[in-house]
């Protein structure tokens, strides 16, 4: 006979819950799998401002889509922030490292790399040894 149990897993990001329906099929002596797996929310976005198809095919349409699309800068907000001057927006565009010192970022720790207008430029990683943020995803 087949059972099926349903969970509400609340997670860091980086958690197998593949593997985690494992553990608990084996911690229960019974074999386990994922059946299904829904992500409910990711960092600060949840299913609250989710849209079907259907409808962004009709806000499309409509001609509404800026109402519902956020920009690349606010979907990495929860990375900390460095402003560009525009030497250093080059320098980010040829993969070159920016070097600064900073206490209030940790070893490669990922940063967002804005302009002056926070448009987002790339997201580095900071490497604290060397006191320099390195270009990873340069978007401009």
């Amino acid at each position: 006979m087949t059972q099926i149990a349903k969970l509400k897993v609340l997670c860091s990001a980086g958690t197998y819950i593949r593997t985690l329906a494992e553990d608990i099929g084996k911690k229960l002596g019974v074999g386990a799998h994922l059946a299904e797996l829904r992500r409910t929310k990711a960092g600060k976005f949840d299913l609250s401002k989710a849209v079907t198809i259907e409808e962004l095919e009709r806000i499309v349409s409509e001609n509404r889509l800026n109402e519902i699309i956020i920009s690349m800068n606010e979907a990495v907000s929860h990375l900390p922030q460095v402003t560009l001057n525009e030497a250093e927006i080059k320098n980010t565009q040829q993969g070159k490292r920016l070097y600064f010192e900073t206490s209030e970022l940790a070893d490669n720790q990922n940063v967002r790399m804005i302009d002056a207008a926070e448009n987002l430029a790339a997201i580095g990683f900071y490497l604290r040894e060397e006191k320099a943020i390195q270009p990873k995803l340069v978007l401009i």
